[in-house]
This record gives C-alpha cells, structure tokens and sequence, in this order.
C-alpha cells in the first residue's frame, strides 16, 4: 500500500503544468527596477511558450520554448533594449491598470478557466513587480481595451523576436528560404504587426555584412535595419 501512494505521489508531481517549473524571466537588472512581464502559454501555439520582460530603464529579455517536437532542450533567450516609447507605452498602460491590481469583473476575461485543457485557448499573464510588490492578472482574451492594448504590444514584439529566432537558424545554415523570410518580415513591418525591429538588429547586421549570403537577403536585411533606425528615432 505504501508502495501504491508513492507511486500516486509521484505521477501527480509529473503531471505537473510545466509553467510551475519555469523560472520566472528578469532583465540583465534582475530586481532594481520596476518590471512588467506578458507569458503566454499555448499548447498548439508557435512557440508554445513566451515570456517578454521590460523594466523601468528600458532592458528587456525574451525567452520561448518551442514545439515539443522542436525541443532541443535549452530555451531561446535574448536580452535587449526597448525604445523609450515602447517603454512609456508599456508602463503608462500597466499603470492604468492599476499595476494590475484588478478585479475579476475588471479583467473581463473569456474562455475556458481551464486553460491548460482548453488545447485552442491561450493563457496570457500580465506581471507588475517592483519590490515587495508582485501583482498578476490571466485571462484567455479580454473585453478590456487598455488588457487588449497592452497584449498587442508584447505580441508584436514577440513577432519582431521570432522573426529574429528564425532568420538566425537559416542564416548559419545558408538556407535559400532566408531572402523569403527577409522579405515576409518587411511585410510585417509595413503592416504595422512588428515592433520593436531594433531587438533583431544583432541578426540583421550579421546576415548585412555576410558576404556569403545572397545580395538580395542582405540587401533586405540592410533595409529592416534602416526602418528600426527610424522607428527608434520616431516618438
């Protein structure tokens, strides 16, 4: 019998949800300054997993676990810096959000409660720490127009940061699809779905100044460097 319980025990700690095991992400400052983190877990998401961090002062880290089938065992993470206006626009919404010290009712959260069953539902989570401070709010999707602004922020930095993933992996594998993943960015880019472009930058001055590369994917990658000069420069 005891061997029985033992066993239970042992099966309900592996069936764990993963995110209780995933280290909560910080910036290069850790705790000195105020941070608003965005996670999203989705099981049948591209990645499954995200997390994006900005603090006060503008550092921000990325990190995202790919598809089970993916894995190869060590997340993607990068550390950047974000634009003074991504950083105002973040902190002046988690601040009419209260920090998001909010209510249920205020959340107005939709879907499944159970969104690690729900396979078709995300589960996004919006942190405030500064501090003793540790505020969070989850919710699948949200009736909450500041909620909704908020999320499309990360999620077009999150694109901006899988594009940069991505053309990493075909660039050190001289793969033919780089021109076309180039150029499917800069349409992104043009649609307003990117931001923060300059977060890639490392990526795109590496494939710019490879001359092994074909002169199209380079010439591409020269022209996204330009515009996240000029989204940088713009307030």
């Amino acid at each position: 019998m005891l061997f029985l319980i033992l066993a239970v025990a042992l099966f309900v700690f592996a069936v764990t949800p993963a995110k209780a095991q995933v280290p909560r992400l910080e910036t290069k400052n850790g705790h000195q300054f105020a941070t608003v983190v965005f996670m999203r877990s989705f099981w049948s998401g591209h990645p499954q997993y995200y997390s994006i961090a900005i603090d006060s002062v503008g550092d921000a880290a990325y990190e995202c676990s790919p598809r089970l089938e993916q894995q190869t065992g060590v997340p993607y993470m990068v550390q950047f810096h974000a634009s003074a206006s991504m950083r105002e626009r973040t902190f002046n919404l988690a601040q009419q959000l209260k920090f998001f010290q909010l209510s249920d009712s205020e959340v107005q959260s939709s879907g499944s409660p159970n969104y690690y069953v729900a396979e078709n539902q995300s589960k996004n989570t919006l942190e405030f720490r500064e501090g003793t401070t540790d505020n969070s709010i989850s919710y699948h999707e949200s009736r909450n127009t500041l909620i909704q602004q908020i999320t499309s922020l990360f999620e077009g930095m999150e694109n901006t940061l899988q594009f940069g993933r991505n053309l990493t992996y075909l660039s050190r594998n001289r793969s033919p699809e780089l021109a076309t993943q180039l150029k499917r960015m800069q349409d992104m880019a043009a649609q307003g779905k990117l931001l923060e472009v300059q977060a890639a930058a490392p990526t795109l001055e590496n494939i710019a100044s490879d001359e092994s590369l074909s002169q199209v994917a380079r010439q591409r990658a020269k022209a996204l460097l330009k515009s996240a000069a000029a989204e940088i420069a713009t307030p």
